[in-house]
């Protein structure tokens, strides 16, 4: 019964990060003149990502944007929480297999 229960609470906590994902990422999306300010551009809405942690596999969509400023593109979301660029595994998961 614990494990049964275990599992659902990671469930429940990978359903919460996917919605406060999705919330941050329209949050972005909304706020056009913050963006406008820092010259970022909308190139592409909803791209998917995922990334394994503790939890298990999360999956959420950003916006992709084109940054005037540092003539480059970025996803932003990733960017605010230091997610790497083609990071699959989150630093927990690799700090907690090399420290055993």
């Amino acid at each position: 019964m614990a494990k049964d229960i275990a599992e659902d609470c990671r469930t429940s906590a990978r359903a919460m990060v996917e919605a406060t994902l999705k919330y941050l990422n329209e949050s972005i999306r909304e706020d056009k003149s913050e963006r406008k300010q820092r010259g970022l551009v909308i190139k592409e809405k909803d791209r998917p990502r995922e990334i394994y942690t503790e939890l298990g596999r999360i999956r959420w969509s950003r916006d992709y944007y084109y940054d005037k400023q540092n003539a480059k593109y970025t996803a932003l979301l990733d960017r605010i929480l230091s997610i790497p660029e083609y990071g699959r595994i989150g630093t927990e998961i690799r700090s907690s297999r090399w420290s055993q």
